[in-house]
C-alpha cells in the first residue's frame, strides 16, 4: 500500500451497526499530521481496506492494472473462509472502492509544522470493476494515480498473511500504520495516533484508552510489536 495512504487513510474502524447504515459523504475531511483526505461517497471500511490489498497483491500478481479474478481467490489472500456471505462483502466492497472520490493532500514530511502541501492526488481508487450477475468472477481496473504511487516503490510493506491473523479493526489499522514507521521508542500522542487511525474521537477517552490497549495487545500477541505501554502523559510508546 502507498506509503502516504496508509498514514493518511480514508478507512474507518466501523462497528456492525454502523456498517449496515453507513454514511455517505459529500467532501467530509480528515486530517493528521501527515496529510488531508477529502472523501465523496460511502464511508470506507477496515474491511474495504482488506478487500483492496487482496486487489493490490493481484495486481503484482498479473503484473497489470486490469486482470480477472473470482471472489474465491480474493478469499484466499483475505485469509477468510469462502461462501455467499464473503463473496457479497467483497463485492460490495469493491463497488465501494470504485464509487468513492477521494482527495489526498500531502504535507512535506520534512517540516510537518508548516503543514505544507506538497502533493495533490484525486480520484477513485479503482476505475473500474466488471462483476458478472449470477457468477463470482469479476474484472478490475486500479486507478491509475493509485497505481502510479504503487509502482514507484513508494509502498509499506503490509504482510497479509500477518494483518489476516488480527481480530480487531482498529489493530489492523494501527499495524498499517505502524509499517509506515521505522524504529521505535519515539513515542505518538495519543491524540495524534487515534487520528492517524480514524479512530472515533468523540468516545469518552477512558473508553478510547481500552480500545487502544487492547488493539496494542492484541499487536504484541501475534508478534507484530515487542512491547508498549501509555504513559500517565498519554504518550504511546511502540516498541517493535
Amino acid at each position: 500500500m502507498p506509503t502516504e495512504i496508509a498514514r493518511t487513510s480514508p478507512f474507518f474502524p466501523m462497528g456492525r451497526a454502523e456498517k449496515s447504515n453507513r454514511p455517505v459523504y459529500n467532501d467530509f475531511i480528515i486530517k493528521n499530521n501527515w496529510g488531508t483526505i477529502t472523501i465523496s461517497g460511502q464511508k470506507l471500511s477496515i474491511q474495504d481496506e482488506s478487500v483492496l490489498l487482496a486487489v493490490l497483491f493481484l495486481v503484482k500478481k498479473y503484473k497489470a492494472d486490469k486482470f480477472s479474478t473470482d471472489y474465491a481467490e480474493i478469499c484466499q489472500i483475505m485469509g477468510i473462509s469462502r461462501g455467499h456471505n464473503s463473496y457479497k462483502s467483497i463485492e460490495e466492497g469493491l463497488e465501494r472502492l470504485a464509487q468513492s472520490i477521494v482527495n489526498t493532500k500531502l504535507f512535506d514530511t520534512a517540516n510537518l509544522g508548516k503543514r505544507e502541501v506538497v502533493r495533490s492526488i484525486t480520484g477513485s481508487i479503482l476505475s473500474n470493476v466488471d462483476q458478472k450477475t449470477q457468477s463470482t468472477k469479476v474484472d478490475i481496473t486500479v486507478n491509475s494515480y493509485f497505481l502510479a504511487l504503487y509502482g514507484a516503490n513508494m509502498t509499506t510493506g503490509i504482510d497479509l498473511d500477518k494483518r489476516a491473523k488480527l481480530k480487531g479493526d482498529v489493530a489492523k489499522a494501527l499495524y498499517r500504520f505502524l509499517e509506515t514507521h521505522t524504529g521505535g521508542g519515539v513515542p505518538f500522542g495519543l491524540a495524534t495516533l487515534i487520528l492517524a487511525i480514524n479512530l472515533n474521537t468523540e468516545q469518552p477517552l477512558f473508553t478510547i484508552r481500552k480500545i487502544v490497549r487492547n488493539a496494542l495487545a492484541e499487536l504484541q500477541k501475534n508478534g507484530i510489536i515487542k512491547r508498549w505501554k501509555i504513559d500517565k502523559n498519554d504518550l504511546v510508546h511502540i516498541f517493535r
